[in-house]
């Protein structure tokens, strides 16, 4: 790698002390060459239209972000609530009564009446589809 750095620097200064200047070849205009107003136009909308690709992309990340420490926050939120919760229905175990009869009682009923009519059965729903779907 240094050897042609050095090659290519020495070639360049050969160039520049001979006093030549690097020219076209003969028959060549400038104009033929280069690429012109329409390139330069290209290359200005591709370096905005980067710009804008980049500034969305920017936007799009910090949403996710904080879409996401949202979403830790309130699962957070939600598992303290349970603890707080568990603790409180631990402090009342003493009464047997009310801790035995009512809690399971009322959850195996929620959880029979919501199987009857549940979106996801594939007979209560012709599509089969989920409503999330």
């Amino acid at each position: 790698m240094m050897l042609v750095s050095h090659t290519v620097l020495n070639a360049t200064a050969g160039i520049l002390a001979d006093g030549e200047s690097p020219s076209l070849k003969p028959g060549l205009d400038a104009n033929q060459v280069s690429p012109g107003v329409i390139g330069f136009l290209l290359t200005l909308l591709l370096a905005v239209l980067i710009i804008f690709v980049a500034l969305d992309h920017t936007r799009r990340q910090r949403r996710l972000k904080n879409r996401f420490d949202y979403a830790m926050a309130r699962e957070q939120k939600e598992r303290e609530a349970a603890e707080s919760e568990a603790a409180t229905h631990g402090d009342r175990s003493g009464d047997a009564s009310e801790t035995h009869t009512a809690g399971p009682a009322q959850d195996v009923s929620a959880r029979d009446d919501s199987a009857d009519d549940s979106p996801h059965d594939d007979a209560a729903n012709s599509t089969g589809r989920t409503p999330t779907d």
